[in-house]
């Protein structure tokens, strides 16, 4: 059972808050759920194993055009962190903890 996701144009951003459920990748082994009846579970159809979204998250997804904008992930990623950081601080939400300049996350 697949969750559909919201849809945004290109070059946007969208979100939402999710209830409680567990998203299953291409890597995911049903014996790594200790209570599996616990949360629904939905196929995700990318890598890793499971992902939990529940409330309180905040999920976002942004759809680029890789092609114009460049394929380095690493400078993707560190971007939009960027962007994250000051768009929260501009509603005076500080990062907690130190960040390392060459780790993402």
């Amino acid at each position: 059972m697949r969750r559909p996701l919201p849809r945004a144009a290109p070059g946007r951003s969208c979100g939402w808050s999710s209830t409680p459920a567990l998203y299953r990748r291409h890597s995911a082994e049903a014996a790594d759920l200790l209570t599996p009846e616990r949360f629904p579970v939905y196929e995700a159809g990318r890598g890793g194993q499971y992902t939990y979204h529940g409330p309180g998250q905040r999920v976002a997804y942004v759809m680029l055009d890789l092609r114009q904008r460049g394929r380095d992930v690493r400078c993707l990623v560190q971007g939009l962190e960027g962007w994250l950081i000051d768009t929260l601080a501009a509603f005076n939400i500080r990062e907690s903890g130190a960040r390392a300049a060459s780790a993402s996350g």
